[in-house]
């Protein structure tokens, strides 16, 4: 032994750990407060005759050999900070030194496990096998809770979907198989996840955090609503009760319950969460991202006025946080403020003078400065991002450049075919040429992703242009498939004095004359959410034209509301829809398809039929099709099929394929069935009935390309796929096969006429009808729990390394 100077200070402890009871008791009559976690050494917390003092223990070596105790294989010192009577202190290290040599091989131990659980707590990327001493007395478990701790810690990426697996196996713990479910989830290993899930206990008042996420996030998945919201009020209940932490996991773990409601659509209960995670000492950065969510919530409840406020008039120090604060300013109408900020992150480059500058390009083209937004894409990388070519491209349409107006906009649709807004603006640019036929296809293909008003002005002019039509052949438009008989009567009139329309309405001239001062006033945008110009000395250049809810758009905002209102609430709601527009052909277009989604074939049948005499659309035909094989006249059906081809022309993204496709599958064509059901999915990759016909005509025909429409449907209806096995009896799996046609079948039985894609429905055994979310909206809630399954995880480790450091008491002195 050696009484000699002063240690070197070593890191600052970050949290205590429980000391094994052995070690308690060999430090008695000191009593020991816990283990201080160092990166250095372990440091334990001692108090006698009432007065807190700290000690280090670790291995002896060339670095401690300065400290008070050093002999055999352990070293006891005390940290270069310490305050008081070193002398005393130095007594103390070695009286403690000399209990503790007496049971050396154990304290080797537990320095060594100690020193392993720090690093992989606070250095997870540096993650290192446990000591073989720790694993011979923990079990087999550590590694793989810890690696779910480093994959969890990095929210899933990167992750190998086989660790998780693998983790999951090697433990019966449920926190550490919830954080593996959710991992899953994050990795979009959907079926896996919830195959895994359901092997989770169910006991609501006896699980822990991650497990009550695990149970929200699958039941959502499948569309169980009440039970989700059940398991996430348990985890707020679990949040609410626990000690107030200050760490960066507990912040996140609020906001992951925040995130949750936001997925739900519910931002007025995710408020509450958030001003929990505010309360924490934050980062700079990270309290003004929280204040932002904060905003950002008044204006998913519709309070623009009160985002503006919460926004305030300073701009974050943050650019990232300064860019996405002023993203949301423009949303809530306060574009001077959203500019100002903009313009100051383009004046000093950063890393985010490029989004900046084509944002602020954006809003200026939208207020009319064609060169204000020119020069800000003038920057080559800018222009090729297929954002800066489509506002260049419409910078040009403005100023009659139309040459260069369609080399942008075919340079942004090339990189980007969805991009509506590019679409509006070809068919714009075809317009002022005059070519109004590839006016009338660039907007026919604008529709089939969205219908807007934008779209609906300018398919007005096309339509006035090319034909000179009165009012009255207008408002009778409907069966044409233009929608435009509820642009005249809703639209036009939030972007328009109601009686200078009905002035213009009198004369097709004026009528041309006054949607073209529409289509300037609305400058430079041509946005889903339309904007208009103000008068000069307005407060702001721009604003937010209101939002019509006319006939087309009352009855299909009714059917997303499948998810969140009952199925009677939704029928009646469609009965006072019809008796407000008795003209109208959509409410009995969608009431019908609702009806198909039911199973209820022959009210769909005579709602499809009253379309037919009112306004014959499209979708009429493919309806009364669906609705006539669906009740075992598949001739009748191919028939109407056929007469809706004729009438309206052939239409590759129509649901007409998914319905043909699985009549010619039912009557033994799967040849034919695998044409039309290819070209369904190529255009409508969400139709998951289109799937499972697919898959069906495949494995009958033994395609070997029944294996990639398995994939998709595993990656698309994983719920769907879940009810069908529990329905048949059978265990939910991570993989189905092509010998799982019964599986498949039975899918079809439970979505009954339902072949949408974008809203999915299933009738599970006994209960009504369900709406299944699209998996990837919870995949990214999955990604945000992941901050609480590090917490779990983490106390799972902490927990299993301290049991297993009390049996080493069980060994002989």
């Amino acid at each position: 032994m050696s009484a000699r100077s002063r240690p070197p200070i070593v890191d600052e402890p970050v949290d205590l750990l429980p000391a094994p009871g052995w070690l308690a008791a060999a430090l008695a009559p000191d009593r020991c407060l816990g283990v201080a976690m160092t990166r250095g050494a372990p440091r334990l917390e001692l108090t006698r005759d009432g007065i807190r003092r700290a000690l280090l223990i670790t291995q002896a070596s060339a670095a401690t050999s300065s400290w008070p105790f050093v002999q055999g294989g352990l070293a006891v010192g005390y940290p270069g900070d310490a305050g008081g009577d070193h002398e005393a202190l130095r007594e103390l290290c070695c009286e403690l030194g000399e209990r503790l040599h007496a049971r050396e091989a154990a304290v080797l131990t537990w320095i060594a496990a100690t020193r392993w659980l720090v690093q992989t707590l606070d250095e997870p990327e540096r993650l290192a096998p446990p000591p073989a001493e720790l694993v011979a007395l923990a079990g087999a478990e550590l590694s793989p809770c810890a690696a779910l701790l480093r994959a969890a810690r990095a929210r899933g990426e990167p992750c190998d979907a086989a660790l998780v697996r693998a983790a999951i196996d090697a433990s019966s713990r449920p926190a550490i198989r919830a954080a593996g479910a959710l991992l899953l989830f994050a990795l979009g290993e959907y079926a896996d996840g919830l195959a895994r899930w359901s092997e989770l206990p169910g006991d609501r008042d006896r699980a822990g955090l991650v497990e009550a996420h695990a149970h929200a996030i699958a039941n959502a998945m499948l569309g169980r609503a009440a039970p989700s919201t059940s398991w996430i009020e348990r985890a707020v209940e679990l949040l609410e009760a626990a000690p107030p932490r200050a760490d960066a996991d507990a912040v996140e773990a609020w906001m992951s319950c925040a995130h949750y409601w936001i997925a739900r659509r519910r931002p007025e209960r995710a408020r509450t969460p958030v001003e929990r995670a505010l309360a924490a000492p934050l980062a700079p950065r990270r309290a003004a991202e929280l204040r932002r969510t904060l905003a950002q919530l008044s204006l998913h409840r519709g309070d623009p006025a009160a985002t503006i406020e919460a926004l305030g008039e300073t701009a974050p120090e943050d650019p990232h946080e300064r860019l996405a604060a002023a993203r949301l300013a423009a949303d809530a109408g306060a574009f001077r403020r959203a500019e100002a900020w903009l313009a100051t992150l383009v004046e000093a480059p950063g890393a985010v003078v490029d989004e900046a500058a084509i944002e602020l390009a954006r809003l200026r083209l939208w207020r009319g400065d064609t060169d204000g937004a020119a020069a800000l894409l003038g920057d080559r990388s800018r222009a090729e991002d297929p954002r800066g070519a489509r506002l260049l491209g419409a910078s040009a349409v403005l100023t009659g450049d139309l040459r260069a107006a369609h080399a942008h906009l075919d340079h942004a649709l090339a990189r980007d075919p969805s991009d509506v807004e590019a679409l509006r603006w070809r068919a714009e640019a075809h317009l002022r040429a005059r070519d109004l036929k590839a006016a009338n296809a660039a907007l026919d293909q604008s529709f089939l992703l969205e219908n807007a008003a934008a779209s609906l002005l300018i398919k007005a002019i096309v339509h006035l242009e090319s034909r000179l039509i009165g009012p009255r052949v207008i408002a009778k438009l409907a069966g044409s498939g233009t929608y435009l008989d509820g642009f005249f009567r809703q639209h036009i009139h939030t972007l328009a004095d109601p009686a200078a329309t009905r002035a213009a309405l009198e004369d097709p001239r004026e009528l041309a004359a006054h949607l073209r001062s529409i289509l300037a006033r609305l400058g430079g945008s041509r946005a889903t959410r339309a904007t208009l110009l103000t008068a000069p000395g307005a407060a702001e250049p721009l604003v937010y034209a209101a939002t019509a809810s006319g006939r087309d758009d009352s009855a299909n905002n009714l059917m997303r509301l499948a998810e969140d209102v009952s199925v009677v609430e939704l029928l009646s709601t469609f009965t006072a829809l019809k008796r407000r527009y008795p003209e109208s052909p959509h409410p009995y277009t969608y009431r019908g398809e609702l009806l198909l989604w039911l199973g209820d074939y022959r009210g769909a049948l005579a709602d499809f039929n009253r379309v037919l005499r009112i306004a014959p659309t499209r979708w009429a035909y493919v309806g009364k099709a669906a609705a006539l094989m669906l009740t075992g006249h598949p001739r009748r059906a191919s028939w109407v099929s056929t007469k809706g081809v004729a009438r309206f022309g052939r239409l590759a993204s129509a649901t007409t394929h998914v319905y043909r496709g699985e009549l010619r599958r039912l009557h033994g064509r799967a040849r034919e069935a695998i044409a039309d059901l290819e070209l369904a999915v190529h255009h409508k990759p969400a139709r998951i009935g289109a799937w499972v016909n697919l898959a069906l005509a495949r494995v009958e025909l033994g395609d070997p390309g029944a294996r990639a429409a398995l994939d998709e449907l595993e990656a698309r209806a994983p719920a769907v796929l879940w009810e069908s096995a529990r329905s048949l009896g059978e265990r939910p799996r991570a993989r189905i096969t092509t010998q799982d046609r019964a599986l498949l079948e039975r899918a079809l039985v439970l979505m009954r006429g339902n072949r949408s894609s974008v809203i999915h429905t299933i009738f599970p055994p006994g209960e009504s009808m369900r709406v299944i979310p699209a998996p990837s909206r919870w995949r990214a809630q999955a990604r945000e729990a992941l901050a609480v399954a590090a917490i779990g995880l983490r106390a799972t480790l902490i927990d299993a390394v301290t049991r297993a450091l009390d049996r080493l008491g069980d060994a002989a002195p």
